[in-house]
C-alpha cells in the first residue's frame, strides 16, 4: 500500500538552485585589469579533478578552464532540533498541509585555481557574508503561498595543493573546499478540504427528545470562500431525531465537511 498519492514540490531542486545562485556572479581581476567570471557547475570534486587531469595529459590547456567552482549535495539528515508537532497544519483557503519535516543539507563548494591569488580572490568574496550564516528566501510551497528564510551556514574551509609530474612541468591545481549546512524543509501532499455550508444545533431534553433545532445554510450553496454570500437562519420547534457526526472522522481531520452535521446536546 502506497503512503500517499503522487505529489512533488521540487524542494531539493529549489535548494540546489538557490544555493548555486549565491555564487554564480563571482569575478576575479588580473593585474592587467581584466575581469574574468568564475564558472560554476554542479558536479563532484572527484569528477572535475579527473576531467582536468585528462585535459592536461591530452593538450595541456587546463589553464583555460581555471579558475572555476563546483558544488554538490554530499549528505542529508533529519534535524530533530527543529521538529514541531506532527499534527500541526498550515491552512490557506480550502487547502491544508501538515507541518514540514526539517532536514539539513550538507553541501560542499569547491574552488579550483591555477595560482594562489585567483583562489584567494574567490574565497575572500564569499567569507564576509557568512557570520556564520546567510539567509535566502525560498518559496517552499507555491500552492500554499509559503515563503521562508532559509539559513545557509558556513561550517569549515580546507585547502589543498595538488601537483603531479616534474617540478618544471607539473600539473598543479589549488583547491579550497567550503562546507555548508542548509536548513531546509520537506512538505507532504496538499489536501483540498470541502467547505461547511450547512450546520445544525439541537437542544435536547435528557439527550433523547429534540425540543428545538437551530439551522443555518449558506446562500447561495455554490458560493466559494472569496465569493459574496450570506446565510439563512431557521429555528424549528418540534421533535426531531438528533443528527450525529462520525466522531472518529472529526478527530482525525479536525473538521466537518460538506454534507456532515453535528449536534450539541444541552441538558
Amino acid at each position: 500500500m502506497a503512503i500517499a498519492k503522487h505529489f512533488y514540490h521540487a524542494s531539493t531542486r529549489k535548494i540546489i538552485v538557490a544555493f548555486g545562485t549565491l555564487f554564480n556572479e563571482i569575478y576575479i581581476k588580473r593585474d592587467d585589469g581584466k575581469e574574468i567570471k568564475v564558472p560554476l557547475t554542479y558536479a563532484s570534486k572527484e569528477k572535475f579533478y579527473l576531467t582536468l587531469q585528462q585535459d592536461y595529459k591530452r593538450d595541456r590547456i587546463h589553464s583555460i578552464v581555471l579558475p572555476r567552482m563546483g558544488f554538490m549535495v554530499t549528505d542529508m539528515h533529519y534535524d530533530s532540533q527543529r521538529k514541531i508537532s506532527s499534527l500541526a497544519r498550515l491552512i490557506k483557503d480550502d487547502k491544508r498541509v501538515y507541518a514540514p519535516v526539517p532536514y539539513n543539507f550538507n553541501i560542499e563548494l569547491s574552488i579550483y585555481a591555477r595560482n594562489m591569488d585567483d583562489g584567494l580572490q574567490i574565497v575572500e568574496q564569499i567569507i564576509p557574508f557568512f557570520k556564520p550564516s546567510f539567509n535566502i528566501t525560498i518559496e517552499e510551497l507555491e500552492e500554499m503561498d509559503i515563503k521562508r528564510d532559509i539559513p545557509i551556514i558556513l561550517d569549515s574551509i580546507s585547502h589543498e595543493d595538488t601537483s603531479e609530474g616534474d617540478v618544471a612541468d607539473s600539473f598543479r591545481m589549488l583547491r579550497w573546499d567550503l562546507m555548508f549546512t542548509v536548513k531546509a524543509n520537506f512538505y507532504g501532499p496538499v489536501i483540498k478540504s470541502a467547505i461547511i455550508k450547512h450546520s445544525y444545533v439541537d437542544v435536547t431534553t435528557n439527550n433523547v427528545r429534540v425540543d428545538e433545532r437551530y439551522k443555518a445554510d449558506v446562500v447561495p450553496e455554490s458560493a466559494f470562500i472569496d465569493d459574496l454570500w450570506e446565510y439563512n437562519e431557521e429555528i424549528i420547534t418540534r421533535n426531531i431525531v438528533p443528527v450525529e457526526v462520525d466522531i472518529a472522522l472529526r478527530q482525525h481531520d479536525s473538521g466537518i465537511f460538506i454534507g456532515d452535521s453535528c449536534s450539541i446536546n444541552v441538558r
